[in-house]
């Protein structure tokens, strides 16, 4: 029995160095392959924002594009084109701002304390100049630029992704932003179902080598005592044929 235990030890042990090295190996695999995927889906929700900031300014500037394109605007074109971009928002804190070029605030449909103020040097916690930041892609055709700033439906300074552009035949900054968290929201549901599926995975690899494993020592098993029971015939025949030499013998 000792000898039966010591070479179903010898065959098993090598499948389960094995084992225990290919799920290994598709475990690392995997963590590494979630992490790739996990930023790949970041990025593509944060192409996918800047998108659909760019398509909000561009809706934006197109409501009030009649307005601007007048070749003898007054001042009251101003505040209708003032008064449409107040009324235009969307989802719980999405909303368009304008500043003049010189950094005064004159629309803000959310922080309407902010209305008049020259907010040139306004610096967020990190230290960054939003506004001068802001401007600057505007003027430089439309572009983005990243800060903290209060978000309305919480009270909190979030960051932001802010969209700029210039409306330059009034000398104006008109621009609109999406709140990075909303953005963690959705990362972290994704990241919840791909944690799920990757768990699942590594189960389902689990129980498969756990499965060869003892299909492996099943085979080997049976191997040996198939030997065995072979070797005990041989030995059993032996000894029936020493009995009958021993009793012709003794005749």
């Amino acid at each position: 029995m000792g000898l039966r235990l010591n070479l179903l030890l010898i065959s098993v042990i090598p499948i389960l160095f094995f084992a225990a090295a290919m799920i290994g190996v598709v475990t690392q695999q995997t963590r590494t392959l979630y992490k790739e995927i996990f930023v790949l889906i970041e990025e593509r929700l944060v192409s996918d924002k800047k998108t659909a900031l760019e398509n909000y300014a561009e809706l934006a500037e197109t409501a009030i594009r009649p307005l601007v394109a007048k070749d003898d605007f007054s001042a009251d074109d101003q505040e209708q084109a003032k008064a449409v971009l107040n009324a235009m928002t969307f989802g719980e804190d999405g909303y368009f701002y304008v500043y003049d070029y010189d950094g005064t605030n004159l629309v803000h449909p959310r922080l309407t304390h902010l209305v008049g103020q020259d907010l040139w040097d306004m610096q967020d916690p990190n230290g960054n100049r939003v506004i001068q930041g802001l401007i600057g892609q505007a003027k430089d055709g439309g572009g983005f630029h990243s800060y903290i700033w209060n978000k309305p439906s919480t009270g909190l300074e979030e960051p932001k992704i802010g969209y700029a552009k210039g409306i330059d035949a009034w000398g104006w900054m008109l621009g609109t932003g999406l709140y990075l968290d909303d953005i963690r929201g959705e990362t972290a549901l994704v990241n919840a179902t791909i944690g799920s599926s990757v768990q699942r995975s590594f189960l389902w690899v689990l129980g498969f080598g756990l499965l060869a494993v003892l299909l492996a020592a099943g085979v080997v098993y049976a191997f040996q005592h198939g030997l065995q029971r072979t070797a005990d015939r041989k030995l059993t025949a032996l000894n029936r044929r020493i009995v009958d030499i021993q009793e012709e013998q003794a005749q």
